[in-house]
């Protein structure tokens, strides 16, 4: 899954000597297209070439977008997806390219590779307003990638490639885009081209990039967002100043609102209503009890997008907002049950939530876990990716996903995430928007006496359904991530094997040497 923070190079380049050594090294630079990131997958299964979804996943912001979400669309409607939509339903010229143009070229892709994609989509939340759009382009891949999914979320980490040439050599044999080249060379060359007065200063720096966002033109037509400058193995970049024009971007977003807040209001309380009929419409359906998720997607999108039954609904719709158009309307309501279904598969059950650090996971937090498994009928895992000491995010969640998910209680699901108590926190205020619409549970979170404190005085968690309960230490086993991490660094492997979680012999050993590396 990409995760490709690009430095502002102003932000790294500011004395005269620092420009000076910029000035004089070779460069490359492309266009920095303003879309979405998007992640491809090739997983492990052998090659099908009359079915490219056995070999492909496409993810957003970690959530599957699956062929069966666009299976509502007909003809018309895929014309005006094309023409005005600014919502999910552009993800279906994701799948058309990547039936027709990628999977009939990656036979040779290595299995288990993933492909970060700028997909140019019309989004009320980016500043460019282009000329052509559904373009895809290739800024990276990762090789040997180790993946986690469930319910409809998507894992990943590996090893990130995004060196120009090698991935130039990746886009041309899968016959997709790369971002245009606009200079290659050193930078001190094109001073004296131009005709600057010849010095090797910051403001010669700053002119040049001044140059190249004004008089470079988009290759999707009009203005460039920005351009990004490989330096050796470093990435920069250098935006338009409106990138970070919140009132632009606001007079962008509000072109696609109601006329007011309480329109606004109304329109999206529509929305969740009509949304939460079809829902239970669905999970009253015989086969839901087989849980397939792309075959109710598919129930969903025909009743969101193929249904004549809406069209008194999208008339009352346009009263609040006359500012979308059908295919908008009928993209938020696909979407807002989408999330909605899948989320209300967990949250009607009386889950508990369990966030970890897990640098690295050890017995305790095992004991933890079985416990609360067996007091709920689904319990999340709320798990940080992020590096601690001397333990690597990437490390840990190879080790979730080779040997602790496998022995995991069936009914415990992991979600993988940077910032775990974002996503928590995030998991109960969709839950809280929803409670109005559908039937959700009661929640449980739990922690350690000490960080149960901390929970329980944050305002975010701070909702009737949301309780809180503590789990003294000394009652399970006592053993601290701390600890662990100071037996992995003064090498003292027995004690460190003996507080890992129950797994074999063998698996500890592989464990230890792969923290200890």
């Amino acid at each position: 899954m990409i995760d490709l923070k690009i430095k502002q190079l102003f932000s790294e380049i500011k004395t005269e000597n620092q420009a000076k050594l910029f000035l004089d090294s070779y460069v490359e630079i492309f266009e920095k297209i303003d879309g979405t990131k998007l992640t491809l997958y090739r997983n492990n299964v052998e090659y099908d070439i009359n079915d490219y979804t056995k070999n492909w996943i496409v993810s957003y912001k970690s959530n599957i977008i699956y062929k069966e979400d666009f299976f509502g669309l007909d003809e018309e409607e895929i014309n005006e997806v094309k023409n005005e939509s600014i919502g999910i339903s552009q993800y279906y010229f994701v799948h058309k390219f990547l039936e027709e143009k990628i999977h009939p070229n990656s036979k040779e892709l290595p299995i288990n590779t993933e492909l970060f994609i700028e997909f140019a989509q019309r989004k009320p939340t980016l500043t460019r307003d282009y000329e052509k759009y559904h373009l895809l382009f290739l800024i990276g891949y990762s090789t040997d990638v180790k993946i986690h999914i469930d319910n409809g979320k998507y894992y990943s980490m590996g090893l990130s490639v995004f060196i120009p040439f090698n991935v130039i050599q990746m886009a041309e044999m899968l016959k997709i885009n790369f971002p245009p080249l606009i200079f290659n060379g050193k930078l001190a060359i094109k001073v004296i081209n131009h005709l600057y007065q010849y010095h090797q200063n910051l403001h010669n720096l700053e002119q040049i990039f001044d140059d190249f966002l004004h008089s470079e033109n988009s290759i999707l037509g009009g203005v460039i967002e920005g351009i990004v400058i490989h330096q050796d193995n470093k990435i920069y970049k250098v935006v338009q100043s409106d990138q970070y024009n919140k009132k632009k971007r606001l007079r962008k977003k509000q072109r696609y609102q109601a006329e007011n807040d309480e329109l606004e209001k109304k329109y999206w309380e529509k929305i969740k209503e009509v949304s939460t009929v079809i829902i239970k419409i669905i999970i009253n359906h015989p086969a839901y009890k087989n849980k397939i998720t792309t075959e109710f997607l598919s129930l969903i999108s025909k009743k969101c997008y193929n249904s004549n039954s809406l069209n008194i609904i999208i008339t009352e719709l346009k009263k609040y907002n006359k500012n979308k158009t059908n295919i908008n309307f009928r993209d938020d309501l696909y979407l807002t049950t989408k999330l909605s279904f899948l989320q209300q598969k967990y949250l009607t059950k009386n889950p508990a939530f369990y966030v970890i650090a897990g640098k690295p996971v050890h017995l305790g937090h095992w004991r933890v876990i079985e416990k609360i498994s067996k007091e709920h009928k689904d319990v999340m895992l709320f798990i940080s990716t992020s590096n601690r000491d001397n333990i690597s995010g990437k490390d840990m969640f190879d080790i979730w996903v080779d040997y602790l998910i496998p022995i995991l209680p069936q009914n415990v699901h992991c979600i993988f995430s940077d910032s775990p108590m974002h996503e928590l926190i995030h998991i109960i205020d969709f839950s809280n928007s929803q409670r109005k619409y559908l039937y959700l549970s009661e929640f449980t979170i739990y922690a350690d006496d000490f960080d149960i404190i901390q929970l329980k005085s944050n305002e975010k968690l701070a909702f009737s359904f949301v309780h809180f309960k503590g789990i003294n230490r000394l009652s399970t086993v006592d053993i601290s991530g701390t600890l662990m991490r100071q037996f992995l660094e003064s090498d003292i492997k027995q004690s460190f094997i003996k507080y890992l979680p129950p797994v074999n012999d063998e698996i500890k050993e592989k464990i230890w040497y792969k923290l200890k590396k």
